[in-house]
């Protein structure tokens, strides 16, 4: 699971939480809050905090925000997709 709801709701300045299933940790990064799968306990904590705390809540909406323009704009997705078939080619060019 990539967590593309994830990436637009960080894009939108929306503090996210996310669980421990597939990508959604990679993808959010230190801009969200994480919870153990199928804990339910543990996600209404995560809810919690976000709830109770402003500051919180503004850091991860700004940090959510930068990590999305810096990695999953279409620009560079691109990149890296262009980068990855560079290297293919140097290596099938090479073998």
């Amino acid at each position: 699971q990539f967590g593309r709801v994830i990436i637009e709701a960080m894009a939108s300045g929306v503090p996210v939480i996310g669980s421990t299933c597939g990508a959604i940790p990679e993808v959010i990064g230190n801009s969200g809050l994480i919870f153990e799968e199928n804990n339910s306990k543990e996600l209404a904590k995560q809810l919690e905090r976000i709830l109770d705390k402003e500051f919180l809540r503004r850091n991860l909406s700004q940090m959510g925000r930068k990590r999305v323009e810096a990695k999953y704009t279409w620009e560079q997705v691109a990149r890296g997709i262009f980068e990855l078939y560079q290297i293919v080619l140097e290596e099938n060019t090479q073998g």
